[in-house]
């Protein structure tokens, strides 16, 4: 089914798709770490020392991605 669907799409078109889907997955994972950690994002800044040890590799590589995205389009 995915190949089909992505055999219409020029492939300029299919790579944003992927590029936008890639990003979506690394927000979810961002806000997944958060959810297990018990982290409300709201009520300050988020330090690593607050993710647990299992689950920091996982959330520094999300955060540091969302940062270099944030980055470029500014």
């Amino acid at each position: 089914m995915k190949a089909l669907f992505f055999k219409n799409f020029p492939k300029k078109s299919n790579e944003i798709f992927i590029s936008y889907q890639y990003y979506i997955e690394v927000l979810m994972t961002y806000e997944k770490v958060l959810v297990q950690s018990g982290i409300n994002p709201s009520s300050g800044p988020i330090d690593v020392g607050m993710i647990p040890p299992n689950l920091q590799e996982e959330f520094l590589k999300a955060r540091d991605f969302i940062e270099y995205v944030d980055k470029q389009i500014q």
